[in-house]
């Protein structure tokens, strides 16, 4: 069944991304192609082939893209009524320099963002100067999805809740936009999953309808059923979707009802079978109409037919019997007969609204937000459940307030913690909030904040070590720091002195097995000359002293053995030396002070 004024619809996006870094997904098409076939089919949308403009994995540029959107809006430019419906599924990313909403097309490249994805703002103006009078509905299936507010919003500020004070105060033209997350919330394609987790609720809806809901839908009303749809499917990861609108003075896009509501039309295209055979049953309520002037149609249990039945039958018997035996003739039974037919008509309608009640109470307790239950309140002022819609409506109040002061607490606690920068500022922000919004960025400052700690705790340490090992200046001391410090800063000094240290050993044990080898060698001959060649070899030797003692006790041996040859020397004779007579001196000389080679030292 279609909308009353004509609709037009734009279907954008991609599934493979060859120029990028993004990842393929057949979810997306298998969401693009669902979104179709409900636009086009007789049981959706029943949009003409002609008014649908299918770009979805275009290898066209954007400039291209932005051109044929033009083209396609400019021919219905004349018309001063439409409506138009742009469906986009992909990825949603935000250029580089002006950090500006930009959805993904099959010809972008990641790295060049600002020319080569479709900017949101550049998508809102193209649609503004083509066909500027036209209802705009906008679903984008994409990340940060929220964001895309900035292109087709321009009155200033999000919408924080759907205005539907009146059912019948609807905007004559405007933008809303349904939007798979907000503006800092990624959105959900699983593998496993034959279409996206927005996209999947969303058509689940459209094809499904509302079970008590008008005959049309709008975003308003199709948003808290796709969000349950999307609960209950994927209770520990949904991603809430959210609705945005252009406020006008005229009414609120969001409210604005143009998708038809299949329930609706298929309950009312079924012949009706016995009332006691059906769980459900359908009342009229014809004092309420929405807003194509229709009836709106309610759903009721059995047994409140049941008891609406057996009072009318009480009535009819009551008053069928007591005329009879007041007056048997024609005439006054037909009165009496008038007179049940006009007591029960205000019955049935008692009944009848009582039953609009129930359910419509029944729903808003159902969906259990703050607008439902103001829904409630606003249409049924004087209601049978107005006490209890008002007290959860309190509730739901006072649990937002409390919200939002938690989360404002929150705000501040992290504000705090980010300025002073420290261990334990994040540390006291995780002991208030341990499931705070910041909970996973505390945790991530505070394990960098510990990780630094332990550098440089360990740098220190490796400074103070490197100065107590250069303090010793020893083998062993280097070795220590070695050890120790494997990976230290100082490894490549500590190994460098090491070295040193140890070819100066090796040299000083050269240098010691030379002197201990002349030192021998000087011992064996015993002569002036070996002593004086060890001294002047070896100034600084192990056995300098030793040396010197020898060669001062052979020189005094040498004036004693002078002494006593000059007394038995001829007179011709020259004063003997010791290298004359050497270690045969107590053979030459047979007296009982003879030098002893041997203890010439």
């Amino acid at each position: 069944m279609r909308p009353i004024d004509p609709t037009y619809a734009i279907i954008i996006g991609a599934s493979s991304f060859p120029d990028s870094d993004w990842e393929d997904s057949n979810a997306f098409r298998e969401s693009a192609t669902a979104m179709k076939d409900y636009l086009l089919r007789y049981e959706g949308m029943n949009i003409p082939q002609e008014n649908m403009l299918d770009l979805f994995d275009s290898t066209k540029s954007v400039s291209d893209i932005n051109k044929e959107i033009k083209k396609f809006l400019t021919r219905i430019k004349d018309l001063s009524i439409k409506n138009i419906i742009i469906y986009y599924t992909g990825h949603g990313s935000f250029t580089t320099i002006d950090q500006r909403y930009c959805l993904a097309l099959r010809s972008t490249d990641q790295e060049n963002l600002s020319v080569s994805a479709y900017k949101i703002i550049d998508l809102g103006q193209n649609l503004r100067r083509s066909a500027g009078d036209a209802r705009f509905f906008v679903i984008i299936d994409a990340c940060f999805a929220g964001a895309a507010v900035e292109g087709f919003i321009t009155q200033g500020a999000h919408v924080s809740k759907i205005d539907i004070d009146t059912f019948d105060a609807l905007p004559s033209y405007g933008t809303t936009l349904l939007c798979a997350a907000n503006a800092n919330t990624m959105a959900i394609s699983e593998k496993s999953s034959k279409y996206t987790m927005f996209s999947g609720g969303l058509i689940e809806v459209l094809n499904r309808g509302v079970s008590g809901g008008p005959p049309f839908l709008s975003f308003a009303d199709l948003h808290p059923h796709t969000v349950r749809q999307i609960r209950n499917k994927y209770p520990d990861r949904a991603v809430r979707p959210e609705v945005h609108a252009s406020g006008r003075s005229d009414g609120d896009m969001a409210s604005f009802r143009i998708f038809p509501n299949l329930y609706t039309f298929q309950s009312n295209q079924k012949e009706h079978t016995a009332p006691f055979e059906k769980d459900f049953i359908a009342g009229v309520d014809t004092n309420i109409s929405d807003e194509s002037g229709s009836p709106r149609t309610y759903l009721f249990k059995k047994w409140n037919f049941v008891y609406i039945i057996s009072g009318i039958m009480l009535l009819i018997l009551i008053f069928e019997f007591y005329p009879r035996q007041i007056t048997p003739d024609q005439s006054t039974s037909t009165d009496a007969q008038r007179n049940v037919d006009i007591l029960k008509k205000p019955t049935d309608d008692l009944l009848a609204k009582q039953a609009v009640d129930d359910s419509a109470w029944a729903e808003a307790q159902k969906d259990g937000t703050q607008v439902a239950y103001q829904a409630y309140i606003d249409r049924f002022p004087t209601g049978t459940h107005l006490a209890a819609a008002r007290q959860s409506l309190g509730d739901l109040k006072r649990q937002a307030d409390d919200l939002l002061e938690q989360q404002a607490a929150d705000d501040a606690a992290w504000a705090a913690a980010l300025k002073d920068n420290t261990q334990l500022s994040y540390q006291a922000y995780l002991d208030h909030f341990p499931t705070g919004a910041h909970a996973s960025f505390a945790h991530q400052n505070l394990a960098l904040k510990k990780q630094t700690a332990d550098l440089v705790a360990q740098k220190t340490a490796d400074d103070s070590a490197w100065a107590e090992a250069q303090k010793d200046g020893t083998q062993t001391a280097y070795q220590a720091y070695i050890d120790r410090f494997p990976t230290g800063t100082h490894l490549a000094a500590a190994r460098q002195s090491l070295g040193d240290l140890k070819r100066q050993a090796d040299d000083l044990l050269e240098q010691q097995a030379a002197d201990d080898a002349a030192w021998a060698a000087a011992l064996k001959d015993n002569t002036q000359l070996s002593y004086q060649a060890y001294i002047d070899s070896f100034p600084t030797g192990a056995h300098l002293s030793s040396a010197r003692r020898g060669l001062k006790g052979l020189k005094k041996r040498l004036v004693k053995i002078n002494r006593l040859t000059t007394s038995n020397k001829k007179a011709d004779q020259r004063p003997l030396k010791l290298d004359d007579f050497g270690c045969e001196a107590g053979k030459l000389f047979k007296t009982k002070n003879a030098p002893n080679c041997g203890n010439l030292q």
